[in-house]
């Protein structure tokens, strides 16, 4: 599901057994910050949580933080938003 909140588009979804939110800023030049969230949904994140940074220039995504990689049902997501640069 995709909704606008002040200055970010909001994408929350489910894959396989992940429930996530990925936040993507609305402005498209100079560098913005945008975050991601994803956790099991069979414990409401209880027994697993990740969170991270998302660090976009130019509308483009071209850094993270949280995880060594981040995971390709994220960044389909994001894909279908911003170009991607990592």
């Amino acid at each position: 599901m995709k909704r606008t909140r002040m200055n970010y588009i909001t994408l929350d979804g489910t894959f396989k057994k992940w429930l996530y939110t990925i936040n993507i800023p609305d402005e498209t030049f100079g560098i913005e910050y945008g975050s991601f969230d994803y956790w099991d949904e069979a414990t409401d994140g209880d027994k697993e949580y990740i969170n991270g940074s998302l660090t976009f220039e130019d509308g483009e995504l071209f850094a993270y933080d949280g995880v060594n990689a981040l995971p390709d049902f994220i960044i389909k997501e994001i894909a279908k938003h911003r170009k991607i640069n990592l």
